[in-house]
């Protein structure tokens, strides 16, 4: 299996520049978590109906470009604090159709002042943003009737020391309330398909890419948390990555793309729940009798 850089605009690489549709971490995410017809409607290639982006997206957008040094040039500040009026409206499409981000004033200027506290906070945690940033990267890996395209495209990645550093936006860097989100965004399926991807571009360093997250908040005091999946969370990305390109190589194959289906499906409630029912209950008898 092989993996190369691409020497790409950000325009070609969101087009996918692969000669057939390729998989990425975010299609890979919306196949697990939705379905294969999700997929093929927000892919490039295929139904080409992107997800609307939204302030959050935007504010990280802008994040990854002040801390990066790269992806300045396609934001577009608009001097509005509200897209209420006409006037801003217009502003901002305007920008969309040029291909440009839009940023509110308050917003960028929110970010580009926290700046310096934000890297002051980001070196105490430990991580460096050295190294090539913003890079894009195709591979394949192994599916069950031959290699399956992927590409994917780092925040940071040092090929020579088998490290990658990948930048989040977050409300709430602490750990503890970092779980969910984590799985929810596809931050474990993100891993295992770049650690693949270094692992076959440098050989040498196969089990032992150094991959961690930095998440940070954009609100005083700016808090940055450094997370590493556990091993737990390592299999659970490796085994949901495995299973995104086998569907994916199945349904570009058979080109069938299934949804939900049209089975009535049987919830069941999640165990906590029975179990804190069943307490408040026992609860509730114990009181009685008191």
């Amino acid at each position: 299996m092989t993996a190369r850089l691409l020497n790409i605009t950000d325009a070609e690489y969101f087009a996918d520049p692969s000669i057939v549709p390729s998989l990425s971490q975010s299609i890979a995410n919306i196949l697990i978590g939705q379905s294969p017809l999700h997929a093929w409607v927000a892919h490039p290639k295929l139904g080409n109906i992107p997800r609307k982006p939204t302030d959050a997206t935007d504010e990280g957008t802008l994040l990854h470009a002040l801390l990066l040094g790269k992806g300045m040039e396609k934001i577009e500040v608009i001097d509005h604090d509200e897209y209420r009026t006409n006037k801003a409206k217009e502003a901002r499409d305007n920008a969309l159709a040029q291909g440009l981000v839009p940023i509110k004033r308050k917003d960028f200027d929110g970010i580009q002042s926290a700046l310096m506290q934000i890297q002051a906070n980001i070196a105490v945690a430990g991580i460096s943003l050295e190294g090539l940033n913003e890079v894009a990267f195709e591979w394949e890996e192994p599916g069950e009737h031959g290699p399956v395209i992927c590409r994917g495209k780092m925040d940071v990645v040092r090929p020579e020391l088998g490290e990658i550093v990948e930048v989040k936006k977050t409300r709430n860097a602490n750990p503890e309330n970092l779980r969910r989100p984590f799985t929810d965004y596809g931050y474990h399926v993100q891993w295992a398909s770049y650690v693949s991807c270094l692992e076959k571009l440098v050989p040498e360093f196969a089990g032992r890419v150094k991959f961690q997250f930095a998440f940070i908040e954009l609100d005083p005091p700016y808090a940055v948390s450094v997370i590493e999946p556990s091993g737990a969370m390592r299999e659970l990305g490796q085994r949901q990555w495995s299973r995104a390109v086998k569907t994916w190589e199945r349904c570009l194959k058979t080109n069938h793309w299934p949804g939900y289906g049209g089975q009535v499906a049987r919830l069941e409630p999640l165990p906590w729940l029975m179990m804190d029912a069943m307490e408040r209950e026992t609860e509730g008898e114990e009181e009685k009798a008191t």
